[in-house]
């Protein structure tokens, strides 16, 4: 089953890469899927989740041998 289908990266998201391509770091505070369908041409301006708003828990980050 294809659950990526018509997957784009949002403007923030390319906005945000470009930073990470020159050096930035990123913390990750928060992660939320959606539940919904967006139309795919709306796809690339999105930016929130649409129904739902689940929350995923973040672990911190742990050291395993040179991993």
């Amino acid at each position: 089953m294809d659950i990526w289908a018509n997957t784009v990266l949002t403007d923030k998201g390319r906005a945000l890469q470009l930073k990470l391509l020159q050096g930035q770091t990123l913390q990750i505070n928060r992660a939320v899927t959606g539940a919904g369908k967006v139309p795919e041409v709306n796809l690339r301006q999105q930016t929130n989740v649409t129904e739902g708003g689940y929350e995923i828990n973040l672990q911190p980050v742990r050291i395993e041998g040179e991993n």
